[in-house]
């Protein structure tokens, strides 16, 4: 069965992200990273293919508690996925839930 995926810029307008972050002409806040593609996407590839999110994934896999298990199949989906549909992927996650690859966030 395939998983229904919801476009990011919804789910941030539905978390209020653009209360901290700002994207393209989208006015929002400063005090959180700049989501502009251009920036964000060579961003999340760099963190996705780190040794430190391999490390914090490995982590939360091991955690018994929540988010963490909850987000056991999310964090196998994101690790499968390749280029944009992997950024994409993890976007997606990372607003619905910015715990459930690292206990640290």
């Amino acid at each position: 069965m395939e998983e229904k995926r919801t476009d990011p810029l919804q789910l941030m307008k539905i978390y209020s992200c653009f209360a901290w972050h700002s994207l393209d002409d989208i006015e929002g806040g400063v005090t959180a990273p700049v989501l502009d593609q251009a920036i964000l996407v060579p961003r999340v590839m760099d963190r996705l293919g780190s040794n430190a999110h391999v490390q914090s994934v490995t982590k939360a896999d091991h955690l018994n508690q929540e988010p963490f298990v909850s987000y056991k199949n999310a964090r196998r989906a994101v690790e499968d996925a390749q280029g944009l549909d992997q950024v994409e992927l993890w976007l997606q996650y990372q607003i619905q839930e910015p715990r459930f690859d690292d206990a640290e966030a």
